[in-house]
């Protein structure tokens, strides 16, 4: 995540399409190392993987997505920032 009017546009998307509130809900990140904030609380998510090339906080898998499958798959929600 980089900046302010990301976290703003993720956090007004999820509201408007109820996806805060659904706890049932598969949700992958990927590019998840946090820089200056994170989306995470922005989904009340089952499950929520955060994947990136390396480790560091934020980050839940290590991977990388276009040539790796990630374990839990299918999600309901993939997100990029």
């Amino acid at each position: 995540m980089a900046h302010e009017q990301q976290l703003t546009w993720v956090q007004c998307a999820a509201r408007y399409f109820g996806l805060d509130a659904r706890s049932d809900l598969r949700v992958v990140e990927i590019g998840s190392y946090d820089v200056n904030g994170s989306i995470r609380p922005f989904f009340d998510a089952e499950a929520y993987v955060g994947v990136d090339f390396i480790e560091g906080p934020g980050v839940d898998l290590i991977a990388d997505v276009r040539t790796q499958s990630i374990e839990g798959a299918p999600f309901d929600v993939a997100i990029s920032c």
